[in-house]
């Protein structure tokens, strides 16, 4: 896994189960339905805060009327801190109680919902002359600017090219139901495209990794895209977020046969946090006393305990628990057969999913996490084989 060095693994995530241990609530399904609020808008401002696929980070922004701001912070890997602040006109501050449903149960369709970025990740072999015509790198991960504005015509029109339905939430809810195999529908996906040639072919590629993807769809801007434009052992990623910026909750959240899915959910997953350490100010750098901090922050609902996950790349994962820090050892893989890291942390996020929709111990979903990861690391993308061999 690449990126921060250390990873928060669920910034938004809300669980409804009632044992010890499990998830904290950021306000459950309710969260995502704030009175007064009109637009959601998972946007990212910079390459480190992109959704692109193996990304470090994304904020959720939403306005309400008159011009006050609503935001929604949360950090929560496995159970940590969630802050829900809505600012609506006058002033006043909207905490909306969590419903909490039972754990669910194995053959459970639409136990999994996630929100975010979906970008279509379009993969092809390139050659030198092509990275210095639109300026990149080798081996890099940006947002895309103007100059790129024909790049991803040109590779598909120019090379070979494969498509994968990608962005790093929808990459984790992919993975989840990989993991869970049967149902099919066991996960959820919402998020926005553009009514055009690559939106048809997204809605194509989850639909054969078996989500239940909802796309609102809008004609203002193209379908979001991610180039990976592969040289020898490099991968220069290109993101173009374009439509994945357009949602609108009033137009298809808040539909009744949309919201009915996000009732249905047991456990919601919305997308991945910063550098949490730093913005809190822990002045640390040691993984466990950062996981010990993060897990003695102030929480709301204080009937079940918090549990903090960090992933660390090849180095251990780090749990801490009210009572303790423990560290899990990640699967050995031969550096040999290592292919592409850049999906790892979405695919640990999608493998842990998989198991805590069925009230699995956070110890198995921290195991299903590293197998998920271990997958990913072996192939090119976020992509697997048909079945998973995890037991």
């Amino acid at each position: 896994m690449t990126g921060c060095p250390f990873l928060p693994v669920f910034p938004v995530v809300s669980s409804g189960r009632r044992a010890p241990g499990a998830l904290c609530s950021t306000g459950g399904c309710q969260a995502l339905r704030q009175p007064g609020l009109r637009r959601c808008a998972w946007g990212l401002g910079s390459p480190d805060r992109g959704d692109v696929p193996g990304g470090s980070a994304a904020r959720t922004e939403a306005m309400c009327p008159g011009g006050s701001a609503a935001r929604t912070e949360a950090m929560c890997p496995g159970g940590s801190a969630a802050r829900t602040e809505a600012m609506c006109p006058g002033g006043s501050a909207a905490r909306p109680r969590a419903r909490r449903p039972p754990p669910a149960e194995e053959g459970s369709e639409n136990v999994l919902f996630g929100m975010g970025n979906p970008l279509l990740d379009i993969c092809a072999v390139v050659d030198k002359d092509f990275l210095d015509k639109y300026g990149l790198k080798p081996n890099d991960q940006i947002l895309a600017e103007e100059k790129h504005k024909e790049l991803f015509e040109e590779l598909v029109k120019k090379f070979k090219v494969e498509y994968h339905a990608g962005g790093s939430t929808q990459n984790s809810v992919k993975v989840a139901q990989w993991m869970i195999q049967k149902p099919h529908k066991a996960a959820t996906f919402f998020g926005c495209i553009g009514k055009d040639k690559f939106g048809e072919i997204l809605k194509k590629k989850a639909e054969e990794a078996h989500v239940d993807a909802h796309y609102y769809e809008q004609s203002e801007e193209p379908t979001g895209t991610c180039a990976a434009c592969i040289t020898s052992d490099n991968r220069s990623l290109v993101a173009n977020l374009a439509a994945a910026n357009c949602y609108k909750k009033e137009k298809h959240l808040d539909l009744e046969k949309n919201w009915k899915l996000v009732e249905k959910a047991k456990v919601y997953y919305i997308a991945e946090a910063a550098t949490f350490a730093r913005e809190q100010g822990f002045e640390t750098e040691d993984i466990k006393e950062i996981a010990r901090k993060t897990q003695a922050l102030p929480k709301v609902n204080t009937k079940r305990q918090r549990i903090v996950v960090f992933t660390q790349g090849k180095d251990d994962t780090v749990l801490a628990t009210e009572n303790e820090v423990t560290t899990f050892p990640v699967l050995v893989s031969d550096q040999s057969e290592i292919v592409d890291t850049n999906g790892a942390g979405d695919a640990f996020v999608g493998g842990f999913l998989s198991q805590l929709v069925y009230d699995r111990p956070v110890t198995e979903c921290i195991r299903a996490g590293h197998y998920a990861a271990s997958v990913i690391i072996k192939r090119s993308g976020c992509t697997f084989p048909e079945k998973p061999d995890f037991h």
